[in-house]
Formats: structure tokens, C-alpha cells, sequence
């Protein structure tokens, strides 16, 4: 609406300025009445326009005509300009494209690119949430200049259509223009260089993409921290070729954990709970995610099973996937044990439960498995904790 308001004063004002003056001639002489006495009287010659064309020609008083030269020309190409002004904004009003916005939803109905994205199941409303800094270069995306050539890229390197959309939603920075397919295609031939394979490559595409807008450099020196895995004593945990490749596939994350965190964990099972070398390094081979566990869970869960449920260091290290659990699912599961005088953990000893029985599955599961009644009973038992 502002915009046709703007059209329709700027016509007016320009046909307000075109009105008829009453001749070339009279104009000439009011411009020049206050003119100083010593002008040359030749710059004062009165000139006025002929009848019979637009050629000037000398007189003295003759008056011009009365419709200005050009006035009918230079409003038909306004009005034309006019018009062809109105039918731009309608064709703006019937897009919709919002000048602001903090959502993408607002501008899908007017954006090839993320019409394209949402059809290859990249879920908008994620990116909002956890990638705000992306909004800004997603909604000036080219589709065959930005995206194209990226999702060729991705299939490729073995990924499927279905599989765009997971990639894209885990990692929209893909798409930033800043990021190019050259240093996409660089990091590739690297994880090549290392002996990952061509489907390993496309697994760590799909679960874990954020990898892919690192340097080459910054993953050259993440893969040898976990390599030679520097430990409290000046001592480091090595890890075969196979043995990291296996680590970084099951737990991709590892490439962009804070290393000084992944440190300190390891400072803590060797100076604190007293675990040896091997004992860690059969920990990470079993659980890496064990790497990435907050340093005071850890702690907590490890007094858990130390101490409270009286696991040796070898039993944990033999048995670290019960750290893949919630620390207060796996105490209430023992305390219901203890209970019923069933918290037998050593395998020598009768009536002895499997850690993994015990932590890993549903509570029907447990309750099966371990033989200590129904659900019903273990639920019963919750309620009085």
C-alpha cells in the first residue's frame, strides 16, 4: 500500500509541475527583471516558439502557446510507468515475501530452496532451534547455484535422497556459500588417506555431518590426540589405525569433543580410581562415549559400581557398557536387589547376576532376565523410595 501511495504522489507532483505556464516568452522576461543594468543586453533577446513547429524563433512580445512542449509525452510515460509499477507491487503481494521474520516457515511459500529442502525432509523447525546463526544464509540460498552442486556432493559420496534431509538438519552449515565443495572434497580424500572406507565415509556423513565443515588440519590433529590418548603420568593409551577408525565410526562425536575434558577423564579413571592403562583402554574400546561423559557423572557412576555395588576394576573394565545407562536407573535396579538379598555380582558366587542384566533394558526386561518377580513388584517397590 505504501508503495502505490508513493506511485500516485509522484504523479501528481510531476503533473502539478506540468502545468501551463502562459508563454516561453513572459517566463524569460520575470527571470530577467532584476537582472543588474550592465548584463549584455544580447543575453536578454526574447525568443518565443512558432505556431507552425518547435523551432525558436525571435520576436519581441509574441506570446507562445498556451500547451507546454513535451507536457503530453512525459505524462503518458508516467502513467505507463505507472501502471507497469502497480502490476509489480501486486505480483509482490500475492508472494508474501516478509521483510522480517525469525521463523523459516514465513518464508517457505516464497522460497524454491527451502521448499526443495523441506521435500527432501529437512526438518526447518530443528534448524530454528539449534542453528540460528543458519537462518540467516538459508533464506538467500540460489537452489542451482548453493544447493545443487552440494547435494550432487552428497550422493556422490554414497548418500541416498532420503538420506539429504537428516545430513542437511544435523548440519545446515553445509549450504553456506562460504563453505565450498572444494574443501568438502579436500576432507574426503583426507578420511580417505586414512584408510576409512567409502561406506564409512557416507555413515559419518549421515550420523554425525558437523565434521565435514572442519579443516583438514584441525581433524588431522583431533585423530592424533586420540591415537597416542595422553594420560596423567606422561603416558599416552596408543590405539592401532583399526582400533581409532572403529572408535570415530561408533562415536563420531569424539571429533569435535573438548579435548581437555576428554583429558581430565582420563586423569581421573587413572589418579582417582586407580585403573590401569590396559583397564582404560579396554573402557574406551568397549564404550568411547565413556570419553564424553561429564567428569562428575563419571565420578559418580564409578563410585556407584566401585564401591556400592562392589564391582572390581577389571569386573568394570570387562563390563564398561553398564556405563551406557542412567546412574539413577542402575542405583534403584540394585537397591531393589539388595532388597530381596539378590545383588550378587561375582560370577563365582551363587546366584550371581549379569551387570548387563541388570543395567542394560526396559524394566520388563530387567525383572525377567534377573528372576526378582513381576513388574508389578518392582513398581511397588518404587513408589516406597
Amino acid at each position: 500500500m505504501a508503495q502505490r501511495a508513493i506511485a500516485r504522489f509522484g504523479l501528481s507532483l510531476i503533473r502539478r509541475n506540468l502545468k501551463p505556464a502562459t508563454s516561453y516568452n513572459v517566463c524569460k522576461k520575470r527571470s530577467l527583471h532584476n537582472t543588474p543594468t550592465t548584463v549584455d543586453n544580447s543575453l536578454t533577446k526574447s525568443y518565443s516558439y512558432s505556431t507552425e513547429g518547435n523551432n525558436p524563433t525571435s520576436g519581441s512580445e509574441e506570446s507562445a502557446s498556451d500547451e507546454p512542449f513535451g507536457n503530453d509525452e512525459v505524462i503518458n510515460d508516467f502513467m505507463k510507468f505507472d501502471e507497469e509499477l502497480k502490476e509489480k507491487l501486486k505480483t509482490l503481494d500475492s508472494v508474501s515475501i516478509p521483510r522480517k521474520s525469525d521463523s523459516l516457515a514465513d518464508y517457505v511459500n516464497s522460497s524454491k530452496v527451502l521448499q526443495t529442502l523441506v521435500m527432501f525432509g529437512v526438518e526447518l523447525y530443528t534448524i530454528e532451534k539449534q542453528f540460528k546463526e543458519a537462518l540467516d544464509f538459508l533464506v538467500k540460498l540460489d537452489l542451482n547455484r548453493d544447493v545443487v552442486p552440494k547435494l550432487q556432493f552428497l550422493k556422490k559420496n554414497k548418500l541416498t535422497p532420503q538420506e539429504f534431509g537428516a545430513t542437511v538438519t544435523k548440519n545446515p552449515h553445509i549450504l553456506d556459500p562460504q563453505n565450498k565443495i572444494e574443501d568438502f572434497e579436500e576432507m574426503i580424500e583426507y578420511l580417505r588417506s586414512k584408510k576409512f572406507t567409502s561406506k564409512q565415509i557416507a555413515s559419518l556423513l549421515v550420523r554425525y555431518p558437523k565434521f565435514l565443515t572442519l579443516s583438514v588440519p584441525k581433524i588431522d590433529g583431533i585423530l592424533g590426540f586420540y591415537q597416542k590418548l595422553p594420560t596423567n603420568f606422561a603416558n599416552t593409551i596408543y590405539f592401532s589405525g583399526n582400533q581409532l577408525r572403529s572408535l570415530i565410526i561408533r562415536c563420531p562425536s569424539l571429533l569435535t569433543a573438548d579435548l581437555e575434558a576428554v583429558f581430565l577423564n582420563i586423569k581421573l579413571l587413572e589418579q582417582s580410581f586407580g585403573f590401569s592403562l590396559p583397564q582404560i583402554k579396554n573402557m574406551v574400546t568397549i564404550y568411547p562415549n565413556l570419553l564424553l561423559l561429564e567428569m562428575k557423572e563419571l565420578e559418580l557412576r564409578c563410585r556407584l559400581f566401585l564401591f556400592e555395588m562392589e564391582l572390581t576394576k577389571e569386573e568394570l573394565s570387562q563390563a564398561a557398557l553398564v556405563f551406557n545407562n542412567r546412574r539413577k536407573r542402575t542405583e534403584t535396579r540394585h537397591y531393589y536387589l539388595k532388597s530381596l538379598g539378590r545383588n550378587q555380582y561375582k560370577p563365582d558366587q551363587k546366584g550371581y547376576l549379569s551387570m548387563l542384566d541388570v543395567v542394560v533394558g526396559t524394566d520388563e526386561e530387567f525383572c525377567e532376565k534377573c528372576k526378582v518377580g513381576t513388574i508389578e513388584d518392582y513398581e511397588r517397590f518404587l513408589k516406597t523410595i
